[in-house]
């Protein structure tokens, strides 16, 4: 993309920076900061050097604000309407904007899990925490709201301990002010697009619960059947072994009729020789008679 005459370069290379994927980010960056020191721009230089490399949830956080910053609008005019609701101490108020809270971070989560994936870098489960911490670090402190919708986090953002007060540790690259701002949305309209956002990121919530449920379901039909299938292999195999038992016992019993049948063929080729020898000997005193 052709770089504005009136662009910071050094706005421009942050972008990039934070946008590309984290594995490039220190080549990237050094290379860049190499380029702008050869054209004699030390300053610039300096500044690019000084980006730091996001950490796996920063990265992801960052991606989430450039792919769906709908979404994260939806959330950070939540904290807004929620520092709004505790500073007037509106109760009923408040619970229903923490509900919805629960249920937005809940969808952005996933949408950040799901886009994880799509880019070859699954979210572990830390990474997911320390994403839903940075989203609950944005609700609260409008100075993270900014860091956050900026999309040049370096590190995890941490809730304040007092709703509405920076966090600590606040690792990003600001945006330059720009000389003229948008006009602002009427307050009707403005709001209409929160609602329609917050019932977006509702409807992605409660899908993504209804999938889980599905799952869930299914694989305990799979282990029902697969205990089923356990229990009915134990019976057979104690089947098996009682016959095996069975034929083992009318094995050794035809074993040993087996071995008294040759001790009885051995006593009567015995007993048969000897009455031939008889017969032998009794023929032979026959002849002998006058």
């Amino acid at each position: 993309m052709p770089r504005r005459p009136d662009a910071d370069p050094v706005d421009e290379i942050a972008d990039d920076l934070y946008a590309s994927d984290p594995a490039d980010f220190v080549s990237a960056r050094d290379t860049a900061a190499r380029a702008a020191r050869d054209r004699g721009d030390g300053a610039t230089a300096s500044a690019i050097a000084a980006l730091r490399k996001p950490s796996a949830s920063a990265w992801l956080a960052n991606q989430l604000a450039r792919a769906h910053p709908d979404e994260i609008g939806a959330l950070l005019q939540l904290g807004d309407g929620l520092r709004a609701a505790q500073a007037q101490l509106a109760g009923d108020a408040l619970r229903e904007l923490s509900r919805q809270r629960r249920q937005l971070i809940a969808g952005l989560v996933q949408q950040g899990r799901r886009l994880a994936a799509q880019r070859q870098r699954p979210a572990s489960e830390q990474v997911a925490r320390e994403l839903e911490q940075t989203l609950e670090a944005a609700l609260g402190s409008p100075q993270a709201a900014a860091a956050l919708a900026a999309g040049r986090l370096s590190s995890a953002l941490t809730p304040p301990s007092e709703f509405g007060s920076a966090p600590r540790h606040l690792h990003a690259v600001p945006k330059p002010a720009r000389a003229a701002a948008a006009p602002a949305p009427s307050a009707r309209a403005d709001a209409a697009r929160r609602r329609r956002d917050l019932e977006r990121a509702v409807a992605a919530a409660d899908a993504d619960a209804a999938a889980a449920t599905r799952l869930l379901e299914t694989r305990e039909r799979a282990r029902s059947e697969a205990a089923a299938a356990v229990a009915a292999l134990a019976d057979e195999s104690r089947r098996l072994e009682a016959e095996l038992r069975d034929v083992g016992e009318r094995l050794s019993a035809a074993q040993q009729d087996e071995r008294a049948s040759a001790r009885a063929v051995t006593q009567a080729q015995r007993e048969a020789r000897q009455a031939q020898l008889a017969a032998d000997a009794a023929r032979a005193r026959l002849t002998e008679l006058p």
